[in-house]
């Protein structure tokens, strides 16, 4: 059975284990990030929706998306925006939050929004029923 509330969690601590960034939570919503205080560069993981997905590049088929808001003051360096994207990527995408479980799968990721104080990139990535390659 899959179980939301161990893979939410299995997502968070692989991020705070990764050292993703120095504030990791989970939030009802990825609209809840904005309203959120952190300390940058901050990642929120929430649920996206529960719903078949076509992923990209692949025949598999997603039940439950999560999201994940990488949030960071600048974009480049060690510490900002797209070294925390990566390594949310190097965390999550082919990793199983719950033992037992399939990988996850990237669906996509999308620049979400630049303000005076920070930036955004939300990640989405799928809990999969099945994985097969195009082509096979």
């Amino acid at each position: 059975m899959f179980d939301l509330t161990a893979n939410a969690q299995g997502i968070v601590d692989r991020l705070t284990i990764a050292g993703v960034a120095r504030t990791v939570r989970y939030l009802d919503t990825d609209t809840q990030a904005k309203e959120y205080p952190a300390v940058y560069p901050a990642c929120f993981v929430a649920l996206d929706g529960v719903r078949d997905v076509e992923v990209a590049n692949s025949r598999t088929r997603a039940r439950v998306v999560w999201a994940v808001v990488v949030i960071g003051k600048r974009f480049d360096g060690d510490k900002g925006l797209m070294a925390a994207v990566d390594a949310v990527l190097d965390a999550l995408a082919g990793a199983s939050p719950v033992d037992g479980q399939r990988p996850l799968a990237l669906v996509d990721i999308r620049f979400q929004e630049i303000t005076a104080e920070a930036a955004s990139y939300v990640i989405r990535l799928a809990s999969t029923v099945t994985a097969q390659p195009r082509g096979c």
